[in-house]
């Protein structure tokens, strides 16, 4: 049998839990309501995949000598290449 002070104790605990699970909660719903997130999570994705499209076209220009098709603003990286 639990004693008065283990009572204490497992109350106290549940307590700690129950405000760090609302902390969380309360955490989510301000980030949900500001649009950041998993946003985030796209953003670094897609500035990683312009990047390894970038070094790409530097390493084709650079070894293979074939110039990229697009040197500036935008790499169609699903653009058919005619043979």
């Amino acid at each position: 049998m639990l004693s008065w002070n283990n009572y204490l104790i497992k109350k106290e605990q549940y307590e700690d839990l129950r405000r760090e699970a609302d902390k969380d909660r309360f955490i989510h719903q301000v980030l949900a309501t500001r649009g950041i997130g998993e946003h985030i999570h796209v953003r670094v994705l897609r500035r990683l995949g312009y990047w390894l499209a970038a070094w790409g076209c530097y390493l084709r220009e650079h070894f293979a000598g074939e110039p990229c098709s697009d040197s500036g603003s935008r790499i169609d990286l699903y653009a058919s290449k005619a043979t």
